[in-house]
């Protein structure tokens, strides 16, 4: 069994086995046995009934199902621009905020069943939609595992409406890079030394 539903065992089962250790939360109603490696299709098939049909995973969403990133509490979609209304699952537990727009420069990647944005594009709408501080320690993690780099976040912010949502992530993103760049002419220095 790769994915325990709480109610399929029942709450007080369900939160002893989190409490001990034998369950691993994946979103707030779903978990893994401890043994079962934590991997993006495992992340996808946890929220594969939460994501409206047609819809891209964006945003911290994206980071997460990339393994940048805590789970957030809304999941983030693009609705294509054009494209026919997206309706949301009638099974849904976690809030999810559809976003309409087109999911950026590179193509979106399949993940077991959902259509999840590029890492750049993720770290793009991450900025522009969630807490910053969130957003910014994502960003941050991406960053670290090479996911992104300044090129492919600018490009993607560039590819973005240019509205104040816009200015709030190329503030944030330039922030994430002056600190990425301290820290590695530190770690130069001391590799130097």
């Amino acid at each position: 069994m790769l994915l325990v539903h709480s109610t399929e065992i029942g709450a007080a089962s369900y939160g002893r086995a989190l409490r001990e250790g034998t369950l691993v939360p994946l979103t707030r109603s779903i978990a893994t046995p401890l043994d079962i490696p934590l991997s993006p299709g495992l992340r996808a098939l946890a929220l594969a009934d939460q994501v409206p049909d047609a819809a891209v995973v964006t945003g911290l969403t994206g980071l997460w199902i990339m393994g940048a990133a805590a789970l957030p509490l809304d999941i983030d979609v693009l609705r294509r621009t054009g494209s026919p209304h997206v309706a949301r699952s009638s099974t849904a537990i976690e809030r999810v905020r559809i976003h309409a727009g087109n999911p950026g420069i590179l193509p979106p990647r399949r993940v077991g069943t959902l259509l999840v944005a590029s890492a750049p594009r993720c770290v793009a709408d991450a900025l522009r939609w969630s807490s910053l501080g969130t957003a910014i320690t994502a960003s941050w993690n991406a960053l670290c595992a090479a996911l992104v780099d300044d090129r492919t976040v600018r490009a993607e912010l560039e590819h973005t409406p240019r509205d104040r949502t816009r200015r709030r992530a190329d503030n944030a993103w330039a922030a994430v890079e002056e600190a990425f760049g301290q820290r590695a002419g530190h770690d130069s220095l001391l590799r130097a030394a």
